[in-house]
């Protein structure tokens, strides 16, 4: 190799080296990690629905030849638990070109309701090209740099990707280039061997909900990690109003600060603008402005809030139906003791009737048996107009009656119905036609408790074969 053609690796050399880190990584600098954290991890390809984003970032835009950087995004699930997706960017760095496109896979592991992880893997294919043809050089003897010669090279390499997520906080790690494959750049004269270095990218975040349906809070960490180069460290918010409006902040330490903004578009589509103002020394001192524009859509994902609000009323309905279902059973306790009760209380009636038409037909036997005793009766039994006229039970309202007579016969019954009477009562007599008996009562009353407790007073007055009828 002459001295000319080692001039001329050198020189390509340096135009490598001053952009080497660029054109080692496989992963551009992007904002748009604040709202799809695909870009920073193979693990991101998992989600909801399928969903693609198109960006075009524009760094230090008062410097010509700045670099240029173009890229799309697509992911969604094949499977309730398996995603495929696939990165493409583009680079420009002045003479120099990247081409890179990520392939992923990615599955999710449900711990629990809450918590859960997700794997990536991907592969990459990188080519880098360098087109001397842009070379501005005095030389012009120099054959290789003014002959639009272009140097090209590929390689292919591995990343991988980890996400783990605990209802709104979620922690993950994206490692590139894992295989270190060097890209050889070449034009068939000059060649010229580019080492792939891994780095890493880490990242964490918290979903606040600061106000139910209308405002979440979201800061987000981000550390990237590569060989022999400073780490940088981004420290952001991004602030969400009704699922509609993204407005974020982000510092990058020693470089710039970053405002994005996002509006989604009738629900499925996104559009949003970030820049970046640099400070600090080195370029960042010259180059103070960087701008991002992207687009993006998603179909069959959830809306964040409408998931919410129908938990929160499925929480609601759970309780109701606790409560429901307690309100039931205490209804059917009582149903089932009042139940209890009636039946107790008809038995107690049946038996009183079956001995008071026992004591009937001993009544009808004895044609001119009477009760004498009286005295114990209050005086609300006694005076009051006479009713000699006899009633049929249909001709009756409802309730508890007091009968202290029953007769087959209805002259024995009239007979004792004036024995009664004489002696200062109001007796009344009714005929049973389904039983065939004419029963003489005393008084009605309207509810069981009253008429049981009548029913003892007028047992201990002398009337101890009296009892209760139950007309319905």
């Amino acid at each position: 190799m002459n001295i000319k053609q080692m001039n001329k690796i050198y020189i390509l050399a340096i135009l490598l080296i001053s952009s080497g880190v660029a054109l080692s990584q496989s992963l551009s600098l992007s904002n748009q990690y604040l709202f799809n954290d695909y870009y920073i991890s193979p693990a991101g390809a998992y989600g909801e629905g399928v969903s693609g984003v198109l960006g075009y970032r524009k760094q230090w835009l008062n410097l010509s030849n700045s670099p240029t950087i173009k890229y799309l995004s697509l992911r969604g699930k094949i499977a309730n638990n398996m995603a495929l997706g696939t990165v493409v960017n583009t680079e420009q760095y002045g003479v120099l070109e990247n081409f890179n496109a990520r392939l992923s896979y990615a599955y999710h592991v449900a711990l629990t309701d809450k918590h859960a992880l997700d794997f990536g893997l991907e592969g990459i294919y990188r080519e880098n090209k360098i087109n001397a043809s842009l070379i501005d050089v005095a030389d012009y003897s120099d054959q290789v740099l003014v002959s639009n010669t272009q140097f090209r090279g590929a390689a292919i390499d591995a990343n991988v990707g980890l996400k783990y997520s605990f209802s709104e906080f979620q922690l993950g790690v994206g490692a590139f280039n894992l295989l270190q494959s060097p890209v050889d750049v070449e034009n068939g004269t000059l060649k010229y061997s580019l080492a792939s270095m891994p780095h890493f990218v880490l990242n964490s975040s918290y979903n606040f909900n600061l106000k139910e349906e209308v405002f979440w809070l979201k800061p987000v960490v981000v550390a990237r990690l590569i060989a022999n180069t400073p780490v940088s460290l981004d420290f952001g918010a991004v602030l969400n109003w009704k699922n509609i409006v993204n407005l974020g902040a982000v510092y990058r330490n020693n470089s710039s600060v970053i405002g994005t903004l996002g509006i989604k578009i009738k629900e499925s589509f996104l559009i949003g603008y970030s820049y970046d103002h640099g400070f600090g020394e080195d370029i960042y001192n010259y180059a103070t402005s960087t701008h991002e524009v992207f687009a993006g859509f998603s179909i069959g994902v959830k809306d964040k809030s409408l998931e919410q609000e129908k938990m929160k009323l499925e929480m609601e309905s759970v309780t109701l139906n606790t409560k429901l279902d307690s309100l039931n059973s205490n209804l059917k306790k009582e149903k089932q003791a009042n139940e209890e009760l009636k039946s107790t209380y008809e038995q107690k009636l049946k038996e009183m009737e079956i001995a008071a038409n026992s004591a009937a037909e001993n009544n009808s036997a004895k044609s001119n048996q009477s009760n004498d005793a009286n005295d114990g009766l209050t005086d609300e039994f006694k005076s009051g107009a006479i009713n000699t006229e006899l009633a049929s039970l249909d001709e009756l309202e409802k309730g508890y009656y007091i009968v202290v007579k029953s007769f087959l016969n209805k002259d024995f019954a009239s007979e004792e119905q004036e024995k009664i009477r004489a002696k200062g009562y109001n007796p009344l007599l009714v005929f049973n036609k389904k039983r065939g008996y004419y029963y003489i009562y005393l008084e009605k009353l309207g509810n069981l408790p009253s008429a049981l407790k009548e029913l003892d007073r007028v047992k201990a007055s002398g009337f101890g074969d009296a009892w209760l009828y139950l007309h319905e």
